[in-house]
């Protein structure tokens, strides 16, 4: 039987097993939720409730047409309702799951409810519809609150704070009014540490309190934040005299030197202003000037400006007044405002009009430091208001600096509240400002040494707390907080989050989304991402951005020539980025990954912005889109270690960057292999998935044949060609035909060569595109070339070489053809014994790869060329290109060539008589033939062993070196060698070899 589903708390929605319901129109739809909350109604219940407006006639009409359409719209589920002369209710008999009934039923039940009833909807001309509605909202609203608040009270009595924080967030967000609420909540904050959620929570209800009903929250309530702010100044003073310090001695220097001066006269002493990023040790600093003056005969005052003091005249010196009238007060000192003793001082502060705050404030200061010296210690200046820093000026401007001294704290930040302060300090050089930087790594490898003197830290922690901290003060506190404890590092404390969290305090909506776009991305977010994204001009943006650079929670950095913003600390990104939903992370993510892609266009040589495209997908959890663009990274690391002579996308500078680690390309297929599959599991084998699978496949079968595991790679590429032709993928049918031949040219098998060069030449037709057209020419020239038919290869590459100059193709992107078609011309030559012209043309390979600065490939190039110089007893010249040969080769592994140049290196070394350095490029010749198994690189490292064991037999010296190694007999490696030489077809190795017998 079907389930009909109802729900109304939020938004509403009908559905039959998961399936909506649409409703003819909107009156029908209300009637239907009418009567899933009351079950039954009478006619006239119903045609007052939908349609008061209308006579008795009309509106009977009206009902008995809704029926109808009712019906309608559930036909096929039976009869929905039961209907008589008087009454209509839902039918019985049909299950019906609202939860609006569940949510009433279980009398502890609120994580049901989603929402407001019936939130957001309305219906045209039906007010008693409406009215119920709301007072059906209100009575549900009600019953949620009462329970949450009963959940808040049992949540208290076993000290469950998180609970307290839940159920205190969910009432307040049904009802901001509710002061009960908010006290248990900053109580909760308080208990947790969580100082400025609280400062946050109760600046927000005093804005709601004044905007909406022009009131200020309730006494118990200010209560309750008063023992708020003296716990968290408390503690965070507890906090700061815990704080393990380092350095600063300049600084300390400047700071004790001027309260020296201040204390015993000995020179002019100005007040000091610390300044620097939030956690960098301000006030570590101010406190060790504070201490400066323990046991001295100086008054001294204290104050904390907080973030939502800004919007309360002067609040900041209401402290310090109300503490310079208690010292007058105690010290019998006579001042002209003197309250009576019926009135209290905080009253009396209040009831003061501004140029009388002021005066009251200079005469006390100036009678009173006619007894004692006055030190007075403002923290956070960047928090106060433009009328507190008027009267700060005034102060400055007004007492004698020799007798009242003034220290303040501030961030590095612009605020325009302190525009003037700025101005008037760097006119009258009323102030030493000392400016706190972040500690430089030597100094924070320093930092930890302190901290932990017994303990040897590695150097891959002091990066890592290097690269976490950035040398921020607070951070590496934390850290080695951390470290003592032996917790995790890397873990964000709810001591950073507190303090980050004050710097996100009061942006506006649009701050807010400039800064969760810039947390998605680690190096810096170009700024016509936020354009487009959120749709608006440059102007509109910078002016954004702007606002985020004067607080230093962003700067700007040029990425590529084009602007960029970034947070101006790691943990800044950290904190906004934790702190966006799962939902939206990956929501964005994918959006800036489309825009990036969007912006690349048909831009095939941008690694830099696959990675990126590559690094969002994955975050937005886009896994099919994330595997393509590993596959095109991969693709294009691999073309220049896997491709004997790849097509080249990229400039020059490109390639030289490539460093090509087994151990790590390995990783990468597997890593492919496992997204592929979680891919399959989880939506099958579409035509995309088919795609990216042969992609996969395509990577791991040519790294098996380059790396010499030819049964594993070819069952690769016979997959491939499989699901190709299953899909008619011309072009990954290509490439199997490729990586075909490549194997049949590594281990000189000819006999299906031309099967597949001529599937390949069909497949190009039917393309008709000739873009493959020369790389199947020099396969067939090569298979020529290897069953000894010289002169139609020699045509062929030829017909190659005329392609590939024609001005199309005449650029960067096909040089490595050209060159590949002049080696294959050497080879050629070589073959029928035209040695010189034979290294005319492998040098005229070398020559275009060195002015194109190409190194790919040009390895097998020079180890050609070498070959022929050291046949022609050119050994200087050999030995200058082997060498060449073997820097290229040690970058890449399992190279075509490398064990040639290793053999004939060794075969130079001997002929210099360093004996033991010739053993080892023969050992290392040895092992790397033995790797691809290419008959004639085997051939080769075996007719030169040969050589070697042959003049073992008349050099004592010689022999004491090898014999460990060659210990077979002459003849035994000149068999080994001759089959190997014939198979490859080698006809002046082998008159060599026959030389030696």
């Amino acid at each position: 039987m079907s389930t009909l589903t109802v729900k109304m708390l939020g938004d509403s929605r009908v559905s039959v097993d998961g399936k909506p319901i649409i409703f003819q129109y909107k009156k029908v739809e209300a009637m239907f939720l009418y009567l899933s909350v009351k079950k039954h109604a009478t006619r006239d219940e119903l045609s007052n409730l939908l349609w008061i407006d209308k006579d008795e006639i009309i509106a009977r009409k009206n009902l008995r047409n809704a029926i109808y359409e009712l019906k309608k719209s559930f036909n096929g589920q039976g009869e929905l309702l039961n209907i008589n002369k008087t009454m209509i209710e839902l039918n019985p008999g049909i299950e019906i799951i609202t939860d609006v009934d569940d949510f009433l039923r279980d009398e502890v039940e609120v994580d049901g409810y989603h929402g407001s009833f019936l939130q957001n909807y309305s219906v045209k001309d039906a007010d008693n519809f409406e009215s119920w509605m709301l007072e059906k909202r209100d009575s549900l609203r009600n019953i949620y609150l009462k329970r949450l608040n009963q959940l808040v009270e049992i949540a208290k009595r076993e000290n469950n704070l998180d609970g307290i924080e839940k159920y205190c967030k969910l009432i307040i967000k049904n009802d901001e009014f509710d002061e009960n609420a908010h006290r248990n909540l900053l109580n909760c904050y308080k208990l947790q540490g969580k100082f400025n959620n609280g400062l946050e929570l109760h600046d927000r209800l005093s804005g709601v309190l004044e905007k909406e009903l022009a009131i200020t929250p309730e006494l118990e309530t200010e209560k309750v934040f008063s023992e708020f702010l003296k716990d968290m100044h408390l503690r965070r003073k507890a906090e700061n005299k815990k704080m393990f310090f380092y350095g600063r001695k300049k600084e300390l220097l400047i700071i004790d030197d001027n309260c020296q001066k201040f204390i015993d006269g000995s020179g002019e002493a100005k007040s000091i202003l610390i300044k620097g990023e939030m956690g960098i040790g301000k006030t570590w600093l101010k406190n060790k000037l504070i201490h400066n003056f323990a046991g001295k005969d100086v008054y001294l005052f204290e104050n904390d400006c907080y973030q939502f003091e800004k919007e309360h005249r002067l609040n900041a010196w209401k402290h310090i007044t109300f503490c310079l009238l208690q010292t007058a007060k105690n010290d019998q000192v006579r001042i002209p405002f003197n309250p009576s003793q019926e009135v209290r001082l905080e009253d009396f502060i209040d009831l003061m009009n501004h140029d009388n705050f002021e005066y009251l404030i200079l005469t006390l200061l100036n009678t009173l430091s006619e007894k004692k010296k006055i030190v007075i210690s403002f923290e956070d200046i960047h928090w106060m208001n433009e009328s507190s820093i008027s009267l700060l000026i005034s102060m400055l401007s007004r007492i004698d600096s020799q007798r009242v001294m003034f220290v303040f704290t501030c961030r590095n930040e612009v605020v325009h509240s302190l525009e003037k302060f700025y101005i008037f300090i760097k006119k009258y050089n009323k102030l030493e400002p000392i400016m706190l930087c972040r500690y430089t790594k030597n100094e924070v490898e320093g930092f930890i040494h302190k901290a932990r003197p017994n303990t040897i830290v590695s150097k891959e922690v002091l990066d890592r707390i290097y690269a976490e901290t950035e040398g921020n003060t607070f951070f590496l506190a934390e850290y080695m907080n951390a470290l003592n404890s032996k917790k995790d590092i890397n873990v964000m404390t709810a001591k950073m989050q507190d303090i980050i969290g004050s710097k996100f305090l009061d942006m506006s909506k649009e701050e807010k989304k400039i800064s969760e776009i810039t947390s998605l991305f680690d190096n810096g977010a170009p700024l016509f991402v936020f354009t487009e994204l959120l749709q608006k001009d440059e102007l509109e943006i910078l002016d954004m951005i702007e606002g985020l650079e004067n607080r230093c929670i962003l700067e700007e950095i040029n990425n590529s020539n084009s602007l960029s913003v970034q947070f101006t600390h790691r943990k800044l990104r950290e904190f906004q980025y934790m702190n966006l939903t799962h939902v939206r992370k990956s929501v964005l993510h994918n959006k800036v990954a489309q825009l990036l892609e969007n912006r690349l266009g048909n831009d095939s040589r941008n690694i830099d912005a696959y990675y990126q495209i590559a690094y969002h997908f994955k975050n937005a959890n886009n896994l099919v889109d994330f595997l393509r663009y590993k596959i095109k990274i991969l693709n294009i690391n691999l073309d220049f270690s896997h491709e004997r002579f790849p097509v080249l996308h990229f400039e020059n500078k490109f390639y030289n960057q490539f460093e090509f680690d087994d151990k790590k390309i390995k990783k990468k297929i597997q890593e492919l292999k496992e997204i592929l599959e979680n891919i399959k599991a989880a939506g099958g084998e579409t035509l995309d998935v088919l795609q990216l699978e042969m992609s996969v496949l395509h990577i791991e079968g040519r790294y098996m044949i380059r790396r010499g595991a030819y049964d594993e790679g070819l069952g690769c590429i016979r997959n491939l060609m499989e699901i190709a032709q299953d899909v008619a993928s011309r072009e990954f049918i290509i490439e199997a035909c490729k990586q075909t031949l490549l194997y049949c040219i590594q281990t000189n098998y000819t006999d299906m060569m031309m099967k597949y060069i001529n599937y390949g030449y069909e497949q190009v037709r039917e393309q008709k595109e000739l873009v493959n057209i020369w790389e199947l020419k020099r396969f067939e020239a090569i298979y020529y070339t290897m069953t000894g038919d010289h002169l139609t290869a020699e045509g062929l590459i030829t017909e190659c070489l005329e392609l590939l100059n024609r001005p199309a193709r005449n650029s960067n992107q096909y040089v490595l053809h050209t060159a590949a078609c002049y080696d294959e011309m050497g080879g050629i030559k070589k073959s029928r014994g035209e040695l010189t012209e034979a290294l005319h043309y492998y040098e005229k390979a070398i020559r275009l790869c060195e002015q194109r600065n190409v190194w790919i490939s040009i390895s097998l190039f020079y180890t050609h060329a070498g070959e022929i110089a050291y046949w022609l007893g050119k050994y200087a010249i050999a030995k200058k290109y082997f060498e060449k040969a073997l820097g290229v080769y040690s970058r890449i592994k399992y190279n075509a060539g490398q064990p040639i140049a290793e053999g004939y290196m060794s075969l130079l070394l001997l002929k210099e008589g360093n004996y033991k350095s010739a053993l080892r490029y023969l050992l290392k010749a040895d092992r790397n033939a033995n790797i691809l198994r290419i008959p004639k690189e085997q051939g080769t490292v075996l007719r030169i062993q040969c050589k070697f064991r042959l003049i073992m037999e008349s050099n004592l010296e010689l022999y004491e070196v090898f014999k460990d190694y060659l210990h077979q007999s002459f003849e035994c490696y000149a068999q080994e060698s001759l089959t190997m030489l014939k198979l490859a077809k080698e006809d002046y190795q082998i008159s060599l070899l026959e030389g030696l017998s």
